[in-house]
């Protein structure tokens, strides 16, 4: 049976073989696989002697080689760990000392006094156990401490610090909190000569360190790719890899030569992934220990303890912060809308829109500039730095701009290290002003860029996703407010024009008006002066046109005075003066004045109102 059992543990274990995922995991299996078919081979010789066959015992070298391989693999991969063994079986033995020693010190004062316990009742053995085990209870929490602090002596107090902020990490909303504390706590209690972690970049994912403890560079601008091959396999694996290992071997070799550079600075003996759920959150990178001593099965066990709790905590807190900037950009946009909609001074609309931006993100240089041919004009400017450059009224080349290319490809653009790359002539401007990160967004009107709006911020990398998604509502609302703006000015300018335009009529009517009643007024007067002169004359046709002349005269004055009212009344209020008028005098001169070219037709024209008026 026993055989049959080491068989079907072989069989197991090629089968864990055949399914790991892991180079090093399938070479472990193959190591016992191996040493387990050794065992059964010595079996089989031992039979020997049943087949009538007389070979030497070789269930000595089976054994004997099974140690060798064994021993191998615990030495290679560390398997075994004296020390953590110790620390584990210590508590055990000093309980087992202490409650052996306790009883047995019972037992002899009992014997001393009493003779022996032999012939006492059961139940008062049983009462004796009981207080045993209820002290063993409390006993227990108090060895486990003093094993502790034997073993880990300095670092202790780290440890214990660590399970507290594991503990308190569900409550945890400051990210600041996190980067800062972890690594200096796992430094010290691993004593580790440096530690790094990395997390995903903003805008573009890459991982970059944003924490450091031991003897790592503060100032270090590491990252790795988010699609290296570290990366991918830790997201994949979602377990510890250690470059001395065959995995990270073979990992180090498919990297290019600038993420072997970074492996290279870090100097990382471990990496430690940061995984919640199918998601790397982030990255540990552990040194080697001070004292050059490889981690224990319990140190990495610890490490990546520590690290799914953490990653659970970075995820809770970014969700948390997305959700927070969401509700102050949903908030800063309804101000604008409401800006936007209630004012048509761009300068104004303008200033509102840069305090609201600097409530949700780091903004320390904002610009409107407006293309202008082959220049970029600046037409507003909010800084939080000591610059001349993108002064109002400024004009600078458009060739070589982001403007300009946002202009001609028509999406936004993102610079986020100016320190590191720069595209365009104006970044060597920026940088000089202290500028790290630039966003440049297009302004539309009627699909055609017509400028551009640019966010700058002196830390790099300041800009997210999610941000310049924002900054595009924003530049919307820029777009709708400039494009308010120039018809409300076209407007205005069109109604001064016309303006303008009423006034020169109104004069131009004033004046034609005064001009007129000049020569009308000597045609009225000579007319009265030839209708005294033939009011003897026994003619009827001079009379009747001499009159026509008068009224024709008195008609072209009463013309002449409705536009003279007319005039005035677009510059003041007339008050109307109504009075009866009769009809019949209004009628019989619009009949005398057609009457001379009807007689000269030799035409009648006759009017009877007599009934009717009356």
């Amino acid at each position: 049976p026993v055989y049959v059992l080491v068989l079907v543990a072989v069989y197991q274990l090629n089968e864990a073989r055949m399914t790991s995922s892991s180079y090093a995991e399938r070479n472990r299996f193959l190591y016992f696989s191996i040493g387990g078919a050794s065992v059964l081979v010595g079996g089989l010789i031992d039979l020997s002697p049943i087949m009538g066959t007389d070979i030497y015992p070789g269930t000595i070298l089976a054994n004997l080689f099974f140690v060798f391989l064994t021993s191998i693999a615990v030495l290679r991969y560390h398997l075994f760990d004296v020390q953590v063994a110790t620390y584990r079986v210590t508590p055990y033995v000093a309980m087992l000392i202490l409650v052996g020693g306790i009883y047995a010190s019972i037992y002899a004062l009992v014997y001393h006094f009493w003779g022996g316990i032999e012939n006492e009742p059961l139940w008062l053995h049983s009462i004796f156990v009981f207080l045993i085990v209820i002290g063993v209870q409390h006993v227990w929490g108090k060895v486990q401490y003093w094993t502790n602090k034997f073993f880990y002596r300095g670092r202790y107090e780290h440890f214990e610090a660590l399970e507290r902020l594991r503990e308190e990490a569900q409550s945890i909303s400051d990210p600041s909190s996190i980067q800062t504390s972890v690594p200096q706590l796992i430094n010290q209690a691993m004593r580790s000569s440096h530690i790094y972690l990395l997390l995903p970049s903003h805008f573009a994912g890459d991982f970059r360190v944003v924490a450091c403890s031991g003897s790592a560079d503060p100032d270090a601008h590491h990252s790795l790719s988010k699609d290296s091959a570290v990366i991918r396999w830790l997201s994949d694996h979602k377990r510890l890899l250690r470059w001395n290992s065959e995995e990270g071997s073979l990992l180090l070799e498919s990297v290019n030569t600038r993420e072997k550079e970074t492996i290279d600075k870090m100097a990382g003996y471990i990496n430690v992934p940061l995984n919640s759920g199918d998601r790397l959150v982030g990255l540990l990178v552990v040194g080697p220990k001070v004292d050059h001593h490889p981690y224990s099965w319990e140190d990495e066990r610890l490490l990546m303890s520590i690290a799914n709790q953490m990653a659970l905590t970075i995820e809770n807190i970014q969700l948390y912060q997305a959700s927070l900037e969401r509700e102050s950009q949903l908030t800063a946009l309804s101000t604008l809308n409401k800006t936007v909609s209630s004012s048509l001074d761009i300068q104004s609309i303008y200033n509102v829109f840069a305090e609201e931006l600097k409530k949700t993100m780091s903004v320390d240089w904002a610009s409107i500039s407006l293309i202008e041919g082959n220049e970029l004009r600046f037409f507003a400017l909010s800084t939080e730095i000591d610059s001349s450059w993108g002064q109002p009224g400024t004009a600078v080349p458009l060739e070589g701009t982001g403007a300009e290319w946002v202009a001609r490809k028509k999406k936004p653009l993102i610079e986020p290290d100016l320190a590191r790359e720069r595209r365009f002539w104006t970044g060597d401007v920026h940088l000089e002003q202290g500028i790290r990160s630039m966003v440049y967004l297009p302004l539309f009107s009627k699909g055609e860029t017509f400028g551009s709006f640019i966010v700058g911020s002196s830390k790099p990398h300041a800009y997210t996703e999610s941000d310049v998604m924002f900054l595009e509502q924003v530049s919307n609302q820029l777009s709708l407010a400039m494009e308010n703006a120039r018809l409300y000015s076209k407007e205005r300018s069109e109604r001064a024009r016309l303006e303008a335009m009423n006034n020169q009529r109104d004069d131009f009517l004033g004046i034609i008006s005064h001009e007129l009643k000049t020569p009308l007024t000597s045609i009225k007067s000579s007319s009265e002066l030839l209708s005294e002169e033939l009011s003897k004359d026994k003619q009827a046709s001079r009379k009747r046109l001499i009159e026509n002349i008068r009224r024709s005269a008195d008609r072209l004055e009463a013309m002449l005075n409705h536009m003279l009212d007319m005039v005035q009344s677009r510059s003041a209020v007339l008050e109307a003066n109504l009075r009866p008028t009769d009809i019949i005098p209004t009628v019989r001169n619009a009949l005398e004045l057609c009457a001379p070219p009807i007689e000269k037709k030799r035409q009648l024209l006759a009017i009877d109102m007599g009934k009717v008026l009356n």
